[in-house]
């Protein structure tokens, strides 16, 4: 049937694709905003993918189970599908169970010690500290000043429109 080598290279070739598979996998499911369903959805993508199965009972080469599934479903019906389909559904429930318990740990664990989640981020603000604590800012208004007392009308010149405002964010150009 293979020789080693090529059953080697077929299964690094195979790991190789499900290993880009699952990564645009992890982008699509980026856009779900909860977190729960979303780890759930990709535990369950890489259970289906990564479980593998034997090709007939007096074989030791393994296939992947969905498609071994697949294949059994087609040529055999629903009963060949229901042999290797099963492993494929038990490993999917086993890696459910292991994540649900570790997610319940995470909770237990943060409900006993909240000062270790996340700090949660603010939009940054306007800064409303003083000209003279910038020294840079400073500068700006101190030749923006100088330039408004010796122009014969209070419009500023274009040549300083960058300096006012940076010195002044709110007043308009």
């Amino acid at each position: 049937m293979f020789t080693v080598e090529q059953y080697v290279i077929g299964w690094s070739v195979y790991l190789l694709a499900v290993i880009g598979l699952l990564a645009v996998f992890w982008r699509m499911t980026r856009i779900i905003r909860w977190f729960y369903p979303r780890q759930v959805l990709r535990l369950i993508a890489a259970a289906f993918l990564l479980t593998p199965y034997s090709i007939n009972e007096a074989s030791e080469y393994l296939a992947p189970a969905w498609l071994m599934a697949g294949l059994e479903m087609v040529f055999s019906g629903l009963d060949g599908f229901e042999r290797a389909g099963r492993p494929t559904i038990t490993a999917a429930l086993i890696a459910l169970i292991v994540y649900l318990v570790m997610a319940v740990g995470v909770y237990v664990y943060r409900r006993k010690h909240p000062t270790s989640q996340p700090q949660v981020r603010t939009e940054p603000s306007i800064s409303t500290t003083p000209l003279a604590a910038e020294p840079e800012l400073a500068a700006a208004a101190d030749v923006a000043s100088i330039s408004s007392d010796s122009a014969s009308d209070d419009t500023p010149s274009p040549a300083n429109d960058d300096l006012l405002a940076e010195a002044e964010p709110n007043r308009p150009l």
